[in-house]
């Protein structure tokens, strides 16, 4: 194999680290939110997995060498993601997609903060697993990522 295509392959450790914290955070949010109201958790549920669906279709996925190169994904089994994705987006990211991009990437944490508030026991794990995941984003995975297009890439090599 190519060197630099294996440097486009996650391991099945990589991808587990990279799921669990953002998971966790979404399920301790939602618990949250539950104890409120059902409706409250449904529309959650649905602007987080929802949103996640629409950034990957549109802002960082469409672009990524791990997935159109290397046949990768972090995030799903590269044939699911290759039918999510837009083919039709190059280059660097518009104003829509880095704002889509945003909104999705701090919703997930803002939307549920004000219901946690009066329960430490899952706004504290909330917080901490959220931070985590973008952690480990920003100091593993954005530092060795291959999007040149991403504007939270970290790589020096790119």
């Amino acid at each position: 194999m190519n060197p630099e295509c294996k440097s486009l392959h996650f391991t099945t450790t990589e991808k587990i680290v990279a799921a669990i914290p953002f998971s966790t955070s979404i399920i301790i949010g939602a618990y949250g939110l539950w104890q409120i109201s059902w409706m409250l958790t449904v529309a959650y549920l649905f602007f987080a997995y929802g949103g996640i669906l629409l950034m990957m279709r549109y802002t960082i996925c469409p672009r990524c060498p791990h997935l159109l190169e290397g046949n990768d994904c972090l995030n799903l089994p590269p044939a699911i993601a290759k039918k999510i994705i837009a083919s039709n987006r190059k280059g660097t990211l518009n104003f829509h997609e880095n704002l889509l991009h945003k909104m999705v990437k701090y919703g997930i944490l803002l939307i549920p903060i004000y219901w946690l508030m009066p329960n430490f026991y899952l706004l504290i794990p909330f917080v901490v697993t959220y931070f985590v995941g973008q952690a480990i984003f920003t100091f593993y995975f954005c530092k060795h990522c291959k999007n040149t297009y991403c504007f939270q890439n970290k790589n020096s090599e790119v």
